[in-house]
């Protein structure tokens, strides 16, 4: 059923398919993907495969921990070359009010993805930022980002007459979700 789910997420976010999807590959991308949320787990996730669709995976993984109050960490987001785009936008316009530190820190820690659209073909990086050409550095990136998103929810939620609520949401309370802050990112990061 994991396998099957896999294909529909590469085909739902036009990812592009690997001719075949292993069930060990699906298998350590959940494993990375929950590890990274917080999930404590027993088997490893340092073999799990990164790609835009590899990250829709483990966004479609982990997205129930948006309603589980116990889970210590958050949901893992697509970090992709939209996503990682819009936070590259919001943290060079904020950089001048942040810390130099902060915003080298975001620098290193939430890298670039390379796209196949809009500006972001051929993108050009102002200092200090790079692309995630690694799997060490793509899945630091997701890691990071998801983090850093969660936390956003947090400070909306925290303050809905000041934010509003998540537009669609279907909680009764129109809690914010990590997977809303993903979708109005990539949106934005378009």
């Amino acid at each position: 059923m994991a396998v099957n789910l896999t294909s529909r997420v590469f085909a739902w976010g036009r990812a592009g398919s690997q001719a075949q999807i292993a069930a060990c590959q699906v298998q350590a991308v959940f494993a990375a993907a929950l590890h990274a949320a917080g999930v404590t787990l027993t088997q490893s996730a340092a073999e799990a495969p990164w790609s835009s669709g590899w990250t829709k995976v483990a966004a479609f993984a982990t997205a129930h921990l948006d309603h589980d109050a116990h889970t210590a960490g958050h949901p893992q987001v697509i970090w992709d070359s939209r996503v990682a785009n819009a936070f590259r936008r919001l943290v060079d316009a904020a950089e001048a009010q942040l810390p130099a530190s902060m915003t080298s820190q975001f620098k290193a820690d939430l890298r670039q993805i390379r796209g196949r659209g809009g500006e972001r073909v051929g993108l050009k990086l102002t200092d200090g930022w790079a692309f995630a050409n690694t799997l060490a550095q793509q899945w630091k990136a997701q890691r990071t980002g998801s983090r850093i998103v969660g936390e956003l929810c947090e400070a909306l939620n925290a303050a809905p007459e000041r934010y509003g609520r998540m537009p669609g949401s279907t909680r009764l309370d129109g809690r914010w979700t990590s997977w809303g802050v993903g979708l109005a990112l990539f949106v934005e990061g378009y």
